[in-house]
């Protein structure tokens, strides 16, 4: 299984021993894409899943805050209702129990075990910025160098400050631009400068250049990290 559902739990037939089919094999999925390093959007599905058992089992309710965004308020309102009736069957809400309590643990084991490759990658890659630092840094150039690779990819950047829920944090959208060939007379510096001439938008960009020490899977992992890398910069300037 390739996804698992949002309301997997609460979906189609409500047993212990098929709810765990469709967990492991899913977990499987999950694992296999861990060990070639391709991290995302798995470790946040993961992270999701968890959280919305948690608080089922905590409060014993569906809570609009644990589930995705594009979830209608109606979609939710309709799961809720289904939600309430299995709760009143003692029969239903015993076999939940038993699943949640067998997927939690789940759960937990490929988070940590995601969470670790993560750290591990992390320290694998570098950010840094390029020539002089404006004052405004929230919209910029992002260059991706991989080994081996004879060209940098490079980004334009906005950084937005998004709410939700009770709290605030930074997102990260990227717009391609370009491959711009490593050579002696393109230079990082250069580089800007035409970036500069070319895009009067960004008259005077923040830079930073993200180099990876190895070659890791582009989208589903060294992408991600990026972002958090470079909105953890931004935080401490």
């Amino acid at each position: 299984m390739e996804t698992l559902g949002k309301d997997w739990v609460t979906s189609g037939l409500i047993d212990f021993e098929y709810k765990k089919y469709l967990l492991l094999g899913y977990l499987q999925k999950v694992k296999e894409k861990f060990d070639r390093y391709a991290l995302y959007p798995e470790l946040s599905d993961l992270v999701f899943h968890f959280r919305n058992l948690e608080e089922i089992k905590n409060q014993k309710q569906l809570l609009q805050s644990s589930f995705p965004k594009h979830i209608s308020k109606a979609d939710f309102e309709q799961l809720k209702l289904v939600y309430q009736q299995i709760v009143q069957d003692d029969h239903l809400m015993e076999e939940i129990n038993t699943i949640i309590d067998f997927a939690l643990p789940q759960f937990k084991q490929n988070l940590d075990y995601g969470a670790t490759i993560y750290d591990y990658l992390e320290k694998e890659i570098e950010i840094s910025e390029i020539g002089v630092a404006p004052l405004y840094k929230d919209a910029g150039y992002l260059f991706i160098e991989e080994p081996f690779k004879p060209e940098y990819e490079v980004y334009q950047y906005q950084v937005s400050l998004l709410q939700q829920q009770d709290e605030r944090y930074r997102g990260v959208h990227m717009r391609f631009i370009g491959h711009f060939r490593k050579s002696l007379s393109s230079h990082l510096e250069n580089i800007k400068l035409d970036l500069i001439k070319s895009k009067k938008e960004l008259p005077n960009p923040a830079t930073f250049l993200v180099l990876s020490k190895r070659i890791i899977p582009h989208q589903e992992t060294l992408i991600p990290i990026a972002k958090r890398l470079l909105v953890r910069f931004l935080s401490k300037t």
